[in-house]
């Protein structure tokens, strides 16, 4: 079987489903953390070649480069429709301990799927 692809990964304030699409409301590529490094946001996820026979655990991993500390991971269930595609929105709240880019890992199952970088500002 295919590994999964990364079609999409929004980082957004809030993603609201609605039928028959989703509304992404908030879309940034750059997060603002709080004084404290505070962050709260959702993260959308599609993905293509998923299996729609089972469920599958997605874990988006953030990362902090500079020393490859994971500061937070956040797992949901997922399972591809009959085109093989899913979507899903993995809420996420975290501390981000200075300013500067991370990594995002997406994990399917043990596999790691893609990695994309969220530059964090805080404020303050």
């Amino acid at each position: 079987m295919s590994q999964p692809k990364l079609n999409s990964m929004v980082f957004c304030i809030k993603a609201v489903h609605t039928e028959p699409w989703w509304n992404l409301i908030g879309v940034f590529d750059t997060c603002l953390a709080n004084d404290a490094g505070e962050a709260e946001f959702d993260v959308f996820i599609k993905l293509g070649d998923m299996p729609s026979d089972h469920d599958s655990t997605i874990t988006l991993s953030f990362v902090d480069p500079s020393n490859l500390d994971v500061l937070g991971e956040f797992s949901a269930l997922i399972r591809g429709g009959s085109d093989r595609v899913a979507e899903r929105v993995v809420p996420v709240t975290m501390v981000f301990p200075r300013e500067g880019d991370y990594h995002v890992e997406v994990h399917v199952g043990a596999s790691l799927i893609d990695v994309l970088v969220l530059r964090v500002y805080v404020t303050g």
